[in-house]
């Protein structure tokens, strides 16, 4: 009997150092510098495929992994794994915003809804239950609090009261559109990025209706837009491997940024920094590329690693970059090679906005 109790006990001591190890390879990052430019590895565990990042205003780290049915909170700081949310089984998160009261948003295409976190406590706090058919794949929370989405496979953007948690209405883009990336610019108007078309389109935030419409190329298959302090949008290509640049008066194309390598470049994501420059994550050449705001040229490209994949980017308000890396199961902090804080126009023109990222 004395034993057995002593064979239980120490299969418990196994488990309980296996259970510590574990988190602690969860924690664990990596450190490396290359030409003054310093890179940290986050390692997230046996957790690939993340498609999401948006960073909250106390300068967190959210994430969100499409096959894991999860959303990670890293802690931007000490860069560790502050935890793991786990919506359910056939959960697919594949987009994320933040609010004024700093809940996470997330765009949940695997159950075709939009679910609140509670930043505070990592609960879901409301699920809304999209149009048949949905499948949405990007998400923005506007300067009046509320949630917009578009959803590529039913061509609709979807806009949802922030409050009430109630769809406002649905807007249907056409039966070959394909809307993959949505921003919201100082008017508080909804710029599409639609694939099917090759487009760019305008939504009054007032009527709901399309206002105007800007033809790239069927071949761009548009990926990302944010939209610059001259209320300018900037549009990553990912098919034809550019930037380019829209009047966000006139809805002239300004600038096309070819970038190098085009024949195996794929941007995939862009964000602005705090000086008007744009980032562009590069997922064909495995590295960042920044252009300028006023040329259209590039100042600098900086290899991330020759396996990883930088899918999605955003800035922090210290001027990090944080790209997660898709096969390698991390999340990459570059430290400081930008001018943050990262630049959203309806967060500094709204008198209630309601996502002021940083104060």
């Amino acid at each position: 009997m004395k034993k057995n109790k002593e064979f239980k006990s120490f299969i418990f001591i196994l488990l309980f150092a296996a259970v510590l190890n574990f988190t602690a390879v969860l924690n664990a990052h990596s450190y490396r510098a290359e030409s003054g430019i310093k890179y940290y590895n986050i390692r997230l565990g046996n957790i690939p495929k993340t498609r999401s990042i948006a960073i909250d205003k106390l300068g967190n780290v959210w994430i969100g992994n499409k096959y894991s049915g999860t959303v990670q909170e890293i802690n931007g700081q000490s860069r560790r794994i502050i935890r793991t949310i786990f919506l359910g089984k056939g959960s697919k998160p594949r987009a994320l915003a933040i609010d004024g009261n700093g809940n996470v948003w997330v765009a949940d295409k695997g159950y075709a809804s939009v679910k609140e976190i509670n930043g505070a406590t990592g609960q879901v706090t409301a699920t809304v239950r999209l149009v048949k058919y949905s499948k949405p794949k990007s998400i923005a929370v506007d300067g009046n609090g509320n949630v917009w989405t578009a959803s590529k496979n039913n061509g609709t953007v979807q806009e949802i009261n922030g409050q009430s948690r109630r769809i406002i209405r649905t807007i249907f883009l056409g039966k070959g559109s394909k809307p993959r990336a949505l921003a919201i610019d100082g008017n508080g108007n909804v710029w599409v990025a639609d694939k099917g078309y090759g487009t760019v389109q305008e939504i009054n935030r007032g009527t709901g209706k399309v206002i105007s419409t800007i033809y790239l190329s069927k071949k761009s298959h548009p990926f990302s837009l944010a939209i610059g302090k001259s209320g300018n949008v900037w549009v990553a290509n990912h098919k034809t491997g550019t930037v380019q640049k829209i009047s966000g008066k006139t809805h002239k194309i300004l600038s096309t940024t070819l970038l190098p390598s085009s024949a195996f470049a794929h941007p995939k994501s862009i964000a602005i920094d705090g000086s008007g420059n744009i980032w562009a994550a590069d997922k064909g050449n495995g590295r960042i590329v920044e252009i300028n705001h006023k040329n259209g040229r590039i100042m600098r490209s900086l290899n991330v690693s020759a396996f990883d994949r930088p899918n999605i980017i955003a800035i922090d308000k210290s001027g990090n970059i944080w790209v997660p890396n898709i096969p390698g199961a991390s999340l990459i902090e570059i430290v400081s090679a930008a001018k943050g804080p990262e630049y959203f126009p309806h967060i500094y023109s709204a008198s209630n906005a309601s996502y002021p990222q940083w104060p």
